[in-house]
């Protein structure tokens, strides 16, 4: 998923490396705004809707919780 990787790079100005316990909130220092961004950008990268009523922000305490997320949308 190294284009999810590059879009979370994108957003947060950084080139620190990500893997699956790099926190977004916290290592990556995201911001509700950030979050909602990231959103859109998924949707318009993989080309499926994400119900934000319904998201577990969970999936932003690790890259491999919003990776795994990703996956499971793409693969339904």
């Amino acid at each position: 998923m190294e284009r999810l990787k590059k879009i979370i790079q994108d957003l947060c100005f950084q080139t620190q490396e990500i893997n699956e316990n790099t926190s977004l909130l916290t290592d990556l220092g995201f911001d509700s705004l950030q979050i909602l961004r990231l959103l859109v950008e998924i949707e318009n990268e993989y080309k499926f809707k994400i119900s934000y009523d319904s998201i577990d922000y969970e999936i932003f305490n690790k890259y491999g919780e919003l990776e795994a997320y990703v996956t499971s949308k793409i693969q339904s």
